[in-house]
């Protein structure tokens, strides 16, 4: 996909293979909030977007106090309606997600050229070169934040030099996120102690890769880097190591 902005590279590694500085924006309700973002109790009551699984409507997202009040990801919407009676919900509409992240995509383009729309609704950004035009990178941060604010969209950021890592991070603080509702801003480029806690699955391995290194007690992609690349790349080869690279 190409636009006249020079944005969506097909393969964003090639772009940012060399000092990256990358800002992940993750869009954890999109599919509800391009629905429901502008409805008066959306903070207070349950809302859900469902989808169709053949002859089941099941639950395809859920806001926050849908969660607490007990609605699950993938429960049959008759079920759902028996814990909340009140609930609102419309159906997932591809299309309007896909146009919403292209348009941001593009509104993005003011920060950096080099940006790419990944699965699971997120954005990256290579701001390296960049920075110097905004003071800083938080400067971009909080704006790319007082943006998606100001349209009702909840968003989390990360920041950082490895894309898989960084795309992590955006979605650590999720739990707080919904806790307390607000738009969370991780400028962790350097919080070691943040870094810890990355999961393995987030470098999106194979069941067989991921099942070896739990056996192996390995189980942050910190821990993994302190083991040398040589002895990685006998045991799973190339691929993990590029994935710890990038």
């Amino acid at each position: 996909m190409k636009t006249k902005t020079s944005i969506l590279s097909k393969n964003i590694e090639q772009n940012m293979n060399i000092n990256h500085e990358i800002i992940s924006l993750w869009f954890p309700y999109l599919a509800l909030e391009i629905s429901f973002r502008h409805h008066t109790n959306f903070k207070k009551d349950a809302f859900a977007i469902i989808s169709q699984q053949g002859n089941k409507r099941i639950l395809y997202s859920i806001n926050p106090i849908g969660k607490l009040l007990g609605l699950r990801l993938g429960m049959n919407l008759s079920e759902a309606h028996i814990l909340c009676k009140n609930l609102k919900v419309d159906y997932y509409n591809n299309e309007k997600e896909t146009s919403f992240m292209k348009t941001q995509a593009k509104w993005c383009n003011q920060f950096t050229p080099r940006i790419s729309i990944e699965k699971g609704n997120i954005l990256l950004l290579n701001v390296k070169g960049c920075t110097h035009l905004f003071g800083n990178t938080e400067n971009i941060i909080k704006k790319i934040h007082t943006h998606f604010k100001r349209n009702n969209i909840s968003i989390s950021s990360g920041f950082g030099e490895n894309i898989t890592s960084t795309k992590a991070l955006a979605k650590l603080n999720l739990n707080k996120f919904e806790k307390k509702n607000f738009i969370s801003k991780n400028y962790i480029k350097n919080n070691h102690n943040l870094f810890k806690k990355i999961p393995i699955k987030a470098l999106e391995l194979n069941r067989a890769e991921k099942e070896e290194l739990e056996y192996l007690g390995i189980k942050t992609v910190h821990h993994l880097q302190s083991i040398p690349h040589k002895d990685l790349l006998t045991r799973f080869g190339p691929k993990l190591i590029k994935k710890l690279k990038i």
